[in-house]
């Protein structure tokens, strides 16, 4: 609105690149849509054929969902079930047996910090943990989440743009710097941080400028070599188009580590809502 640029390190909203996308707000992070949809057809193939869903109820928790459904139906999947928990949830007993009635052959779940925790932990002593393959986004094989979660976390199959242990020499510079300077691993949204640095200073030196016109550009189609592999930003979309990988998270002996098992590569977000 005032002619500034917006580099967005982490806001996943789909409108920000749909209704609301704006020549001066770009993206760096990912969209909830690519969150849900990114690894669905993986799912279908190698993991089971009819999922249940449960995502936090508020708006990121219904787009990854959405993303993740239309996604996994069109690559021939049904969701048999689908709820949503608010925020602060303690007791997931009753989503809990709702999943073991419906019968699922997977369950998929977008949650977050301490609700990731609980749920966890409980879909665990619940009995369905062995039973019925859990899978979800990276939050479940974030080590903020996995640490406490214990043991409960491990065979959990995640998908996310970043994992401290992609296998690339970018990233193994990045995790070596990072871990000298916080001792602890970085997370997706650390990685979104150091993204949005070299996006910004990529743009400045290739525009010659920092003047909001000639940055705008080059922004469009700009590329950087991150620590999750290549990244564009998508001129139809001002989001990137990035590898997302599918993780498996590994008891080592100490704790979880996530595995990663396959790349899904150059994930892009739809120009448009998808019908």
């Amino acid at each position: 609105r005032d002619g500034v640029i917006l580099i967005n390190s982490n806001a996943a909203a789909n409108e920000l690149s749909w209704e609301q996308k704006s020549d001066y707000a770009y993206r760096v992070s990912q969209s909830n849509y690519q969150t849900g949809a990114a690894g669905a057809e993986y799912v279908v193939e190698n993991v089971g054929r009819r999922a249940f869903t449960i995502g936090m109820d508020y708006v990121a928790g219904y787009e990854v969902i959405e993303g993740f459904t239309l996604a996994y139906e069109e690559a021939g999947g049904e969701v048999v079930g689908e709820v949503f928990s608010a925020p602060g949830t303690t007791d997931f007993a009753t989503y809990l047996n709702d999943m073991r009635r419906a019968e699922p052959e997977v369950v998929f779940a977008f949650l977050s910090g301490t609700d990731a925790i609980r749920f966890i932990q409980q879909y665990d002593s619940f009995g369905l943990k062995g039973q019925i393959p859990l899978v979800g986004t990276d939050q479940l094989g974030s080590s903020l989440v996995t640490d406490a979660a214990g043991r409960s976390a491990e065979d959990i199959i995640t998908r996310s743009p970043y994992y401290p242990t992609i296998d690339n020499e970018t990233n193994r510079r990045f995790v070596e710097e990072f871990q000298s300077r916080h001792d602890r691993l970085p997370d997706l949204i650390d990685c979104q941080g150091y993204d949005s640095g070299q996006v910004i200073a990529r743009a400045v030196e290739e525009a010659g400028s920092a003047e909001p016109e000639a940055l705008i550009e080059v922004l469009r189609g700009i590329s950087i070599e991150s620590p999750r592999g290549p990244i564009t930003i998508d001129p139809e979309t001002n989001n990137p188009i990035q590898n997302y990988y599918i993780g498996e998270n590994v008891w080592d002996g100490e704790r979880i580590e996530v595995e990663v098992i396959e790349t899904i590569e150059e994930v892009a977000m739809p120009p448009s809502p998808p019908n």
